[in-house]
């Protein structure tokens, strides 16, 4: 599973990268590989690591976001609600970013794929794990709703 995450992790950070490919096939990519990354996250398994690791390298989120607005010039603004399982029906709404939620999960690959390279395979899928359950999964979530409602 571990090599199949690294796998799925690199294919989606080139899906991203790749410029070569339209704009539509590229969000066709991206929908498939956003998919993938998500179906990694139930199996993995991996037995914890409490070694004390360096930090990853400083993540330049500015220049990240200018790449996927260049990369995905039809991605806007969305709304999206501030409370899905609580306030039913009551609840405000909030305006999310769909370039910035591909900034933010590309980001969160990296630093994974980061790990996956120099500290271990445990403190890697950790991260992969932990940044689904915090910050990427939420933001692949409401974004993966935004682009079908744009695509289809």
């Amino acid at each position: 599973m571990t090599a199949l995450v690294a796998a799925r992790i690199q294919t989606f950070l080139n899906v991203i990268d790749d410029t070569l490919k339209s704009e539509q096939d590229s969000i066709q990519a991206l929908i498939e590989q956003l998919d993938a990354l998500a179906t990694c996250f139930h199996g993995v398994t991996y037995k914890f690591d409490d070694t004390e690791y360096p930090d990853p390298p400083t993540k330049d989120h500015k220049a990240t976001y200018q790449r996927v607005a260049a990369r995905y010039p039809s991605f806007g603004y969305y709304n999206t609600p501030m409370d899905v399982s609580q306030k039913i029906a009551e609840t405000t709404l909030a305006v999310g970013d769909a370039v910035s939620d591909v900034a933010e999960i590309y980001d969160d690959m990296h630093e994974v794929l980061w790990r996956f390279q120099n500290t271990s395979e445990a403190d890697a899928l950790f991260y992969f794990q932990l940044g689904y359950r915090t910050h990427w999964g939420r933001h692949m979530r409401d974004f993966q709703q935004y682009v079908h409602d744009l695509v289809w």
